[in-house]
């Protein structure tokens, strides 16, 4: 119970302090350096190959526009998403429920965008292919 009291005086809603900061940026700091490489190639290259393979004639104006529209729906759903976050009070707290929710959707959604690219005729095959 000691170490709960001492765990929660080093931490508060500001600030961490101690080795529960140096663990925190630690984590933060490995996460980062597996996340973003696996981000960069995606977007680096996997997704430019199969733009190109699906249109050669103008696969950077396809390219263009698919950032373009990605980046209007980030600006618009990262603030929804953080005033949902901070009006819901939960006894989970106010991310957990949201992270639950996401865990469960994401999955199923990400199947159908899977099957939607093994469908089409282009950079992954022709259907026949299924993961």
């Amino acid at each position: 119970m000691l170490q709960a009291v001492e765990t929660m005086e080093r931490i508060d809603a500001a600030h961490v302090t101690g080795a529960a900061r140096t663990r925190l940026q630690l984590s933060l700091i490995v996460n980062f350096f597996l996340l973003m490489p696996l981000d960069s190639g995606v977007l680096g290259v996997l997704l430019p190959n199969q733009i190109a393979q699906l249109s050669p004639a103008s696969k950077e104006n396809n390219l263009a526009l698919l950032f373009a529209i990605t980046s209007f729906f980030s600006t618009l759903a990262t603030p929804i998403a953080a005033a949902l976050s901070d009006r819901t009070h939960s006894r989970w707290g106010r991310c957990s429920p949201w992270i639950a929710i996401a865990s469960l959707i994401g999955p199923p959604v990400r199947r159908v965008m899977d099957d939607q690219l093994l469908v089409a005729d282009g950079p992954v095959g022709d259907g026949r292919h299924r993961l």
